[in-house]
């Protein structure tokens, strides 16, 4: 296959990769569990490596403030290794006895939104699945 006619769907990931609010330097699924799993829920998660579809994803900027900094993700574009973001999923129960999915971004807003910009299409993603199966 031609190298110029690729079309880059995914940004390069380091799974294993310490993020900001990680707190071992090498990340797991116990790690993930440990640092964002809710304590408010008698629900365990399981914890999984997944690509997600950007499409699914709606970034939350609530902590955009004026003057802020934030990581220059231009950097990675080229040939560094993204960090994966962290997602939630859960399911709700709505008004109609029927039942929706939820996806969260717990970390890595910045990220879903410099991937969309750059025309990717899925993100890596560390998830909390809150879902019960039977």
């Amino acid at each position: 296959m031609d190298q110029q006619n690729t079309i880059i769907t995914r940004p390069r990931v380091d799974w294993y990769a310490k993020d900001l609010d990680d707190s071992s330097e090498f990340v797991s699924e116990e790690s993930i569990f440990r640092d964002y799993a809710s304590c408010t829920t008698t629900i365990k998660p399981r914890v999984y490596k997944a690509w997600i579809p950007l499409w699914l994803l709606y970034e939350r900027l609530w902590e955009e403030v004026e003057g802020s900094k934030y990581p220059d993700w231009a950097k990675y574009k080229i040939n560094g290794l993204f960090p994966p973001i962290k997602i939630d999923i859960d399911v709700i129960l709505g008004k109609s006895l029927s039942y929706f999915q939820t996806i969260h971004i717990r970390d890595g807003n910045h990220r879903v939104r410099f991937w969309k910009q750059c025309s990717f299409i899925e993100a890596p993603a560390w998830v909390l699945d809150y879902r019960l199966f039977i």
